[in-house]
């Protein structure tokens, strides 16, 4: 096992001040200990995925229910694991690790939602106009990408143009195109071509990640998790690409959302940023977010939602004030973790961050409560660390990683895929 130290000062990332926005995140009610996956929503209706089902909120996301009356196969774990949400006019749709279901919105049952397509993982879905895709996972099914014309009704194969084996992550779109982000690349489609063109050409990488696209005006971003590189926009559909230099001393960013001007990224050093000029500028908006990897962002109206491993987080986008050096919370006093690549195949590398000396653990459990130690009771500094773990022999799947240190603990999604 690898061991790497390293700690980061967010006053030598800065400059000496931050600007912020003036009120902070807040935890939502009725979901705390729910590991949230992904978020979708209209004006009147907010859906939360998660492990353990679709929880509903119907006032701006203060409240939570879950909204799982008449979910089929409830007593199976597989289907309660939500992967990915949309909503199409009047419809809600969830992506399970069996298909899809769909549910009109507000009503008292579900249906299986899976005709054309294999009851096989639904990594993501998005709504294009009238149109529906959703992305697979290729260790279950070689097939990539489908469509739905009726609101996730009937789905048909859309993946001339697609490699034949790769998992679809995260969808945007612009205009009358629409782009996937999958382990070999990112590939635009307009809405009625049938055909993806590869766009991957002037991007550090070919590993699109899941929350690692999004669109602000006529810019394409796109985020990389990796030492490396950082935020790339295209202001020609992905046709050229140049790193967004504003934001490259913050570390990888790997999760954005976007809506209009406004652009939130969570940086791997506990760093969440937003800009209200379609990413020209950032402005600090962490103070008050649990530490770790939010699984997903969405910008619903004036606020923002962060789903994680304690609930589902808000924010109003509210006012901008200036705030100085010493107001700043170093992020190294927060216990996170985060891992990648993700999906990891033999190997995957666990960041954690410690807010004091002391005993950690870290540990891999799968669905049905196993639970298998990465180490255990082992002495750690305080700050920032990396481990790299060999997951070689376990099974493909999903999983969960947990940090125990001081009495507290935090989670974090593992998919393995040979």
């Amino acid at each position: 096992m690898r061991i790497i130290l390293f700690s980061v000062s967010l006053l030598a990332l800065f400059g000496g001040e931050l600007s912020k926005v003036s009120a902070q995140w807040a935890q939502t009610a009725g979901m705390q200990t729910e590991e949230v996956t992904s978020l979708a929503g209209d004006s009147a209706n907010l859906y939360a995925g998660t492990f353990n089902g679709v929880f509903r909120s119907t006032d701006s996301g203060t409240n939570w229910k879950a909204d799982t009356i008449g979910y089929p196969h409830s007593s199976q774990v597989y289907y309660q694991f939500i992967y990915s949400m949309a909503v199409v006019e009047n419809r809600v749709l969830a992506g399970t690790a069996a298909g899809v279901y769909g549910s009109a919105i507000g009503g008292a049952s579900w249906d299986y939602s899976n005709t054309g397509m294999p009851d096989t993982l639904i990594s993501c879905l998005a709504v294009l106009g009238s149109k529906v895709y959703a992305g697979v996972n290729s260790f279950f099914h070689p097939g990539l990408v489908f469509v739905s014309s009726d609101r996730g009704i009937t789905w048909i194969a859309d993946t001339v143009g697609l490699p034949s084996k790769c998992t679809a992550h995260t969808f945007a779109s612009l205009d009358t195109d629409v782009f996937v982000g999958t382990d070999a690349g990112l590939f635009r489609s307009s809405v009625n071509s049938g055909r993806w063109t590869n766009v991957t050409m002037g991007l550090p990488g070919r590993y699109i990640n899941s929350g690692s696209l999004a669109v602000s005006g006529n810019k394409i971003m796109v985020c990389y998790g990796i030492d490396s590189a950082n935020l790339f926009v295209s202001l020609d559909r992905g046709d050229s690409w140049k790193q967004e230099g504003s934001v490259s001393t913050v570390g990888p960013i790997d999760r954005i959302a976007a809506s209009g001007a406004h652009v939130v990224v969570w940086a791997r050093w506990d760093s969440v940023l937003l800009s209200t000029d379609y990413g020209g500028s950032w402005l600090d908006f962490g103070y008050g977010l649990p530490s770790g990897v939010p699984n997903v962002f969405i910008i619903n109206g004036s606020t923002v939602f962060a789903g994680t491993g304690s609930g589902v987080w808000r924010r109003p986008l509210g006012d901008v004030k200036k705030r100085t050096v010493a107001e700043v919370t170093p992020s190294l006093k927060l216990l996170s973790l985060a891992s990648f690549p993700d999906p990891s195949a033999t190997r995957t590398n666990i960041v954690f961050t410690l807010p004091a000396s002391g005993e950690a653990t870290i540990t891999i459990s799968d669905v049905a409560g196993s639970e298998w130690p990465v180490f255990a009771y082992t002495e750690f500094a305080s700050g920032k660390h990396e481990v790299t773990c060999d997951i070689s022999t376990y099974p493909a799947g999903v999983y969960l990683l947990r940090l125990r240190c001081g009495g507290r603990s935090v989670t974090q999604k593992l998919v393995i895929a040979h």
